[in-house]
């Protein structure tokens, strides 16, 4: 009797609990997964669609609708947008207003209302649009792609890797990145270049920027066995468009180095400090349209302050093409150079091209 009478109280515990989960779920996320989408787009043709706002990024924006899913829209193409939920939206010049977004009379302009700042925005000046509530899968971009050669002769194989992830925030971006080669040849010791890099943005308003950086680097070309980075440096972005951003930046960085004395029995030597000045400068065009195309290049000079008369130049440049689905065709150039390496022998200069296969998101 008492094994029974436990047996029904378990039993109507579990039916309380399959009744709680279930009216959760019939209450609370239908209503989400059917918030009525009442965003309003006007395109210049004289369509008007209907839906929810994702973020406008690089001149595109991505528009949630019921009848067409998600559907990406060149900025260019509307001339009236509006919202009741709440933006952060960034100009060219840096300025940011944050608030809901009503349409005007005017073709081309939106009015911005928030509690911190109102105004009429011309729309041709807007680079940036994000939910304040945007979850971080929506803040998040990437970026993979793996390439690969093979030659016949000598048995040659080259394999790269390259990996870039971003998050930002309204005051904070996040760069995570790594690249990674590895050469063979049948009548030569394997070789392989690796460099991951941590860098941390703070925006500091109309362009202007404070970055903490850590770097890892290897070069058996270079005979660098290792490099460990720790700089700060300040900026500002001297130009952003929805189509180009030129940023500029300059600092200073400490470095630990270990090289391979090749004379030596490739014995690794023993580790130098140094302390380095960093100038750098960066440079992006985006085109939209399809094939959308993306190229990007960075290059830094870095005079060494500790031994005087010795600098590197890193120079590199990527270009990305679209073939189908956020899937491209990347061909990358890269380019560092030493000028006084602290074993001698060693070579000063290493570049290479590589092509691979990738993709993007976000």
């Amino acid at each position: 009797m008492l094994y029974g009478n436990l047996a029904l109280i378990m039993k109507s515990y579990r039916l309380h609990i399959i009744v709680t989960i279930a009216a959760f779920v019939l209450v609370c996320l239908p209503s989400t997964l059917r918030a009525e989408k009442t965003d309003i787009v006007i395109l210049r043709n004289g369509n008007t669609i209907t839906g929810e706002i994702k973020k406008m990024d690089r001149g595109m924006l991505e528009y949630s609708t019921d009848d067409m899913g998600t559907v990406h829209i060149e900025w260019d193409k509307i001339i009236h947008i509006s919202s009741r939920d709440s933006f952060e939206i960034e100009l060219q010049t840096g300025q940011r207003f944050f608030g809901s977004i009503q349409q005007t009379p005017e073709e081309g302009k939106l009015s911005v209302s928030g509690d911190k700042a109102r105004g009429i925005l011309n729309m041709s000046s807007i680079i940036s649009i994000v939910p304040l509530e945007a979850s971080f899968r929506d803040r998040l971009k990437g970026k993979l792609d793996l390439g690969f050669d093979y030659k016949k002769a000598k048995k040659t194989t080259q394999m790269t890797l390259n990996a870039n992830f971003s998050y930002r925030t309204m005051k904070y971006l996040r760069e995570l990145s790594f690249e990674s080669s590895l050469d063979n040849r049948e009548d030569v010791e394997k070789t392989s270049r690796n460099d991951a890099s941590l860098v941390l943005s703070r925006f500091l308003g109309y362009r202007w920027f404070i970055k903490a950086s850590s770097q890892f680097q290897q070069n058996d070309e270079l005979d660098l066995d290792s490099r460990y980075i720790l700089g700060l440096s300040g900026g500002r972005y001297m130009l952003q468009t929805n189509s180009i951003l030129l940023s500029a930046d300059a600092g200073l960085q400490g470095t630990r180095e270990v090289f391979v004395d090749t004379d030596e029995a490739t014995e690794a030597t023993e580790a130098t400090f140094n302390i380095e000045a960093l100038f750098a400068g960066e440079f992006y065009i985006f085109k939209y349209d399809d094939p959308q195309i993306d190229i990007s290049t960075r290059l830094e000079l870095l005079p060494n302050l500790t031994t005087w008369g010795r600098y590197r130049v890193n120079f590199n440049i990527d270009l990305d093409y679209e073939l189908f689905n956020d899937f491209f065709l990347g061909l990358s150039f890269f380019d560092n150079h030493d000028s006084k390496p602290p074993v001698e022998g060693t070579e000063k200069n290493d570049f290479g091209i590589t092509t691979s296969i990738g993709y993007k998101f976000n």
